[in-house]
């Protein structure tokens, strides 16, 4: 029997990605408990194992056996130190910190690991600047003025990196594991349920016989959906597809209406409540994250308003005229309303319980929760669909936080490498 390998391929990145966001669904609701660390751990093994097995090492080589055995292999070895790590950990953290020789050694295996996951995930750029910040300890002792430290062996550096919640299993990646993995999933959910279109049409109704009415509903579109998505990505894959098409035929070149709509989605990550790189500000600062919603509403308005009168200024010079709209669409502004309180009320529920003092995730589980609650009884029927749309949901959502989990690590991991560390010593 032959089996066609491409085809295993994605259905293990599928189980894989819907293991990872069940699991944190699981933990959220309180089916089992887990520390904190086990939670961290986890999440790096899973998002590294699922990276491999999905990006080749270099685009060059996307089907050549020889990588895919290589990712196989590099698979293989981050479970095995992911589960070794959760073996351990306890111990080490009882014992205050007294660490085995092997301990040192499985910790080198997973720096490489990550730098070798953070290049194909994000770049080279991010991992050559990271690489540069790992030798600096090596060096130290020889570079001048106040470059120069004692510097570090490397098996006490890979201690102190994996063995600790100082180093790759800091703060950055914990929030990773809990907020940005249930928010992306979040995201997911609303967009498999169909809110990008009910939000779609509400931007569309607003800006009808506008002029620049495609660049304008992109920014009103881009401001809904990125109160829910937090993600700048997530953001241009989801309105692009619909507002570029509309700016073209209003009369913007393709770079065009490519910068708008890249602009606009910046927005995404500014706009509460759901907001990029905030759940690692509130983290990292210790200040709740209402009190940053807070902060960040006025100067996001302010961007999306700023864009939206700077693309009705650019269409008057450039003397693009309302292309009239027709009246297919019958359904009425209340009516349209009504049909999407699917979609209003999770995420009405949302942003009462983050200010009700909710922890951000807590919210964001029973938001989704209502969702599909929402879904059930606005289409009075549970089908197959359904539960095709909720696994898209999750193993989507997982996938998208595959890049950002190996970002948050090196937020952490160029802080133990910096002056400001050394100082600290």
């Amino acid at each position: 029997m032959t089996f066609n390998t491409t085809k295993v391929t994605q259905v293990i990145i599928v189980l894989f990605a819907f293991s990872i966001g069940l699991f944190h669904l699981a933990n959220v609701s309180g089916i089992f408990v887990l520390s904190t660390q086990s939670i961290r751990i986890y999440h790096l093994m899973m998002m590294l194992a699922l990276l491999f097995i999905s990006k080749p090492s270099f685009s060059i080589f996307e089907n050549n056996k020889l990588d895919k055995l290589v990712s196989v292999i590099l698979t293989v070895v981050t479970l095995g130190s992911g589960i070794y790590m959760l073996s351990r950990w306890q111990d080490i953290a009882l014992s205050g910190g007294e660490t085995e020789l092997l301990d040192a050694w499985v910790g080198v295996v997973i720096l490489l690991l990550v730098l070798e996951g953070a290049r194909r995930a994000v770049g080279n750029v991010l991992a050559i600047i990271c690489t540069l910040f790992f030798i600096y300890p090596f060096i130290s002792p020889f570079l001048p003025g106040i470059l120069e430290s004692r510097g570090y062996p490397l098996l006490r550096i890979s201690e102190i990196l994996t063995t600790t919640a100082q180093g790759v299993y800091g703060i950055p990646l914990g929030v990773s594991a809990t907020y940005i993995i249930l928010f992306s999933i979040y995201g997911a959910f609303l967009t498999e349920f169909g809110a990008g279109e009910f939000f779609f049409k509400i931007a569309n109704r607003l800006t009808r016989n506008m002029r620049a009415a495609g660049a304008k509903t992109a920014v009103i579109f881009s401001t809904l959906l990125g109160m829910v998505s937090g993600s700048v990505a997530g953001n241009v894959a989801v309105t692009g597809t619909l507002t570029i098409p509309m700016m073209k035929r209003e009369g913007y070149k393709s770079h065009q209406a490519g910068a708008i709509e890249a602009v606009v989605s910046t927005g995404g990550q500014l706009m509460p409540p759901v907001m990029g790189a905030a759940f690692i500000m509130a983290e990292i600062i210790g200040v709740p994250y209402t009190d940053i919603m807070q902060v960040a509403i006025i100067p996001a308005c302010l961007f999306f308003l700023s864009i939206f009168f700077v693309v009705h200024l650019q269409a008057v010079k450039a003397d693009l005229k309302p292309i009239p709209v027709d009246n297919e669409d019958q359904q009425s502004t209340l009516q349209l309303l009504i049909s999407g309180g699917q979609y209003i009320i999770p995420f009405g529920t949302l942003i009462v319980m983050i200010i009700a003092g909710y922890s951000p995730f807590k919210a964001c589980f029973y938001s989704t929760i209502i969702l599909l609650i929402c879904h059930i009884i606005w289409q009075r029927r549970i089908d197959k669909a359904f539960f095709s749309k909720s696994f898209n949901a999750i193993t989507g959502g997982a996938k998208a936080v595959v890049p950002i989990a190996y970002a948050c690590q090196y937020c952490r991991y160029y802080r133990r490498h910096t002056g400001y560390h050394r100082f600290r010593l």
